[in-house]
């Protein structure tokens, strides 16, 4: 909990950087970068969050990985993170900064799950009640999980609409036992 709210704080601090000097969907693309490569690269979120590794080195290592990849706000950022020895939270604070990215453009992320590609204008349909219920503009997490033999299911934010096969049929059951 402590970590979360830590990094809560130095996601508000890049993004009004950021919304200062009108970067913030540039810092936004940099974020999911360096998601992206934290995701590709375990090697390289072990050493950020070793603490036998001085910070001095973390940086350099942040510098060397990261210089051409990401803007000089990013890059100063992340250097003061591992500076700070914050560094290891940088992965927490990439998804606090997109969820205020995401508040200030109005938008919010759906996770979807079927047991077969869906097609596009099944995907459309979805998009389209999700962005009329929600307000916002629907930014879609398309998975496909065989562990479910039919149907759909929909989780935005804490909301999960659960329309599969299983689900279906746990609730009949449901009723059925109970009379």
């Amino acid at each position: 909990m402590r970590e979360h709210k830590i990094s809560e704080r130095y996601a508000r601090s890049i993004f009004g950087i950021a919304e200062e000097q009108k970067t913030t969907d540039e810092v936004f693309k940099d974020m999911l970068y360096i998601r992206k490569v934290l995701d590709n690269s375990k090697d390289l979120s072990v050493v950020l969050s070793s603490p036998v590794i001085k910070p001095d080195k973390k940086q350099s290592i942040v510098h060397e990985i990261f210089n051409n990849g990401v803007s000089k706000i990013t890059l100063s950022f992340l250097s003061l993170l591992a500076k700070k020895q914050r560094i290891k939270l940088i992965e927490n604070i990439t998804y606090e900064y997109e969820n205020l990215f995401n508040l200030l453009n109005n938008r919010i992320n759906i996770d979807i799950t079927s047991a077969i590609e869906l097609d596009e204008n099944v995907k459309n349909n979805i998009i389209e009640k999700i962005n009329q219920f929600s307000k916002k503009t629907s930014i879609p997490n398309y998975k496909i999980d065989n562990k479910i033999k039919a149907g759909i299911k929909i989780q935005v934010e804490d909301w999960v609409y659960d329309a599969t096969l299983e689900n279906r049929m746990e609730a009949l059951y449901k009723r059925l036992t109970k009379g």
